[in-house]
């Protein structure tokens, strides 16, 4: 787990819980803005302006998070597979209990691959 969110034993996974409460205590010490809508990006000396429907701001790193891992994004490939081939994107997956009792290949080495692994 990232330093940033706290120490963690070596082998040990935090639970989603836990990382949104991690993730939550680290944006109250910042100076965090939800739902604000972004005009213009410009670079300002060595940081950056940016104009907002919440006033200007200035910044001396911007992260663009587009969000794509919120949408399902299953290949091609996938919809050429049999039907008796169970298929679960992580967005839909919930638990062991939704899986048939046979072999299981989970494809995919992000995050959220290797915690369902």
């Amino acid at each position: 787990m990232n330093r940033l969110l706290g120490e963690q034993a070596r082998d040990a996974y935090a639970t989603g819980s836990e990382v949104v409460r991690r993730i939550e205590r680290l944006a109250a010490a910042c100076p965090v803005r939800e739902g604000v809508e972004v005009t213009r990006l410009d670079r300002a000396g060595e940081g950056y302006a940016l104009r907002t429907g919440g006033g200007d701001v200035v910044a001396r790193a911007v992260v663009v998070a587009t969000g794509d891992q919120n949408q399902p994004m299953v290949p091609a490939l996938a919809r050429r597979l049999p039907a008796r081939v169970a298929q679960y994107h992580t967005a839909s997956y919930r638990g062991p209990g939704q899986l048939p009792d046979e072999a299981v290949l989970v494809v995919g080495s992000a995050q959220s691959g290797c915690q369902i692994a």
